[in-house]
């Protein structure tokens, strides 16, 4: 609960300073590039996250080989939410510049990346390991707020550098967590099918209800951005 609450600090903090410094147009834009990637990738995990905590809490003895099933599936879903958002942006956020529309494109890199993380989430949570995962998700809003902390400072701050704030910080994160859960589980690939068939068959039965989760938080976000423009979203209060 307190890492919630400091997770919704931080993010309060945030939010401030960039209306402040880019104004409503200015953080329309930059909400509209960094929204998709991740609406995209939570909306299209397939609740694996969910099936590998139950499974693995089931199996115990097969934790490692159902967390590495798990990862390919991830990056498989990835994928393809990447490629619908490249080709979905520019239909969508036409009433944005192309320069807008072309950053939202290539931020779609990142949800293969994403997916991984809500894995990796999964993972620490099975594992019982709650100080891992907490402090991971405390420490991509924090770096997040420092690095629009020197924007601000260095008065480099635009909807661009903004975007990029929101989205790089977390990368070299989730590639470490990713290659320290690797190294924990070092298991050979064994029953693959099997296992894929454990993960998909209970992500499918609890997708429904993370679903409607993600878009109970983004919908009105993505439904607007395509009708309304940049200042007009950027006064909106949710951002």
């Amino acid at each position: 609960m307190m890492v919630s609450v400091l997770i919704l600090l931080v993010n309060m903090l945030t939010g401030v300073l960039t209306a402040r410094y880019l104004g409503p147009s200015g953080r329309g834009e930059q909400t509209a590039m960094v929204s998709w990637s991740q609406f995209l990738a939570f909306s299209m995990s397939f609740g694996i996250p969910s099936a590998l905590i139950y499974n693995a809490k089931k199996n115990p003895d097969e934790a490692g080989v159902l967390y590495r099933v798990a990862l390919l599936i991830g990056l498989g879903f990835g994928i393809i939410a990447m490629t619908v958002g490249i080709f979905v942006l520019p239909y969508w956020l036409d009433s944005f510049s192309s320069e807008v529309v072309l950053f939202a494109q290539v931020s779609m890199i990142l949800c293969p990346l994403i997916v991984v993380s809500q894995i990796n989430n999964a993972a620490f949570q099975f594992r019982g390991d709650y100080k891992t995962f907490n402090w991971q998700r405390y420490l991509v809003p924090l770096l997040t707020l420092a690095v629009i902390g020197i924007l601000i400072l260095t008065g480099s701050m635009n909807p661009y550098t903004t975007a990029l704030a929101y989205l790089v910080p977390s990368v070299p994160l989730f590639i470490w967590m990713t290659l320290l859960l690797l190294r924990t589980y070092k298991v050979k690939m064994r029953n693959t099918y099997r296992n894929f068939k454990r993960l998909f068959t209970y992500g499918l039965g609890s997708y429904g209800n993370d679903l409607l989760g993600q878009f109970s938080t983004y919908i009105d976000q993505i439904i607007i951005a395509g009708l309304l423009r940049p200042a007009t979203w950027g006064c909106m209060p949710w951002r």
